[in-house]
């Protein structure tokens, strides 16, 4: 498209580049590799109980790459463990998680899913992350508009084939990958609230270090131990980092991490 239109290569070009370099910072990239291990080794412990073969191998691409990296770049902005879990359902059960589910009852030739499945991968990546920003509002548009197109190919693709084909539907089939669509975004949860928690406590951390630049390393242990892993606590850290910044040793910022719970509780 790019090439073909020269004025929309200038114009949106740069907010593309602006989202890929920001898909490749190390820190995000550390991210999106422990989110994958983390969905791989639910997969890995369902095929040892044997919930999972390799027939659902595509089916959990598909939730990943649709429900998962989209739910990990919001679960940021999320401030408490029922809102996640809420948000994960809504997603699981809505339109997004059904077309995924039927899309997938007719899937493309091996050399196709070969080539379309990585590609995909990166633009969900990028589309879900320029969501962020108001400045890759165009590149959000026009990896939008890719991901719709692909849509619309593989819905036309799939209602195709189980209209020539419904009589060698496999109903079982359906039923295992509608249930794996519902269970493996709620395993996600867990890492959706730790990578939330992580992400308010640090930029507290952040803000607390350039208030007092020789803040003990023991300070940030005990601000990290008093939260207790309690998301809605993280979430307001940030307003107390001016107090919470001035702590002396590890008592002192114990003590003053209980005072906080005891104000937010």
């Amino acid at each position: 498209m790019f090439i073909i239109v020269p004025q929309l290569r200038r114009s949106v070009g740069p907010a593309v580049r602006g989202v890929v370099k920001a898909t490749f910072v190390p820190r995000l990239i550390v991210v999106f590799s422990a989110f994958l291990l983390w969905a791989s080794g639910w997969i890995l412990l369902a095929s040892v109980v044997g919930l999972w073969d390799v027939d659902l191998l595509k089916d959990s691409i598909i939730i990943v790459l649709a429900l998962g990296f989209p739910m990990l770049l919001r679960s940021v902005r999320l401030t408490s463990g029922p809102s996640i879990a809420r948000n994960v359902i809504i997603e699981s059960l809505g339109l997004t998680a059904l077309l995924a589910f039927y899309i997938n009852l007719a899937p493309f030739p091996l050399w196709a899913e070969l080539i379309a499945q990585p590609l995909l991968t990166l633009v969900v990546a990028l589309q879900a992350l320029s969501k962020t920003k108001n400045e890759w509002a165009e590149a959000h548009s026009v990896l939008s508009g890719v991901l719709i197109a692909s849509g619309v190919i593989a819905l036309v693709w799939t209602t195709a084939q189980i209209t020539l084909h419904f009589s060698e539907v496999d109903l079982l089939g359906l039923l295992r990958s509608f249930t794996l669509s519902v269970a493996l975004p709620i395993v996600l949860i867990p890492f959706f609230y730790l990578t939330a928690f992580h992400a308010f406590s640090e930029v507290a951390l952040v803000r607390m270090k350039l208030r007092n630049p020789n803040m003990p390393r023991r300070v940030a242990w005990a601000i990290w131990l008093g939260l207790g892993l309690r998301l809605s606590l993280a979430a307001k850290l940030t307003s107390r980092h001016n107090v919470l910044g001035e702590a002396r040793g590890f008592r002192d910022a114990l003590r003053r991490m209980a005072t906080f719970r005891a104000e937010e509780s």
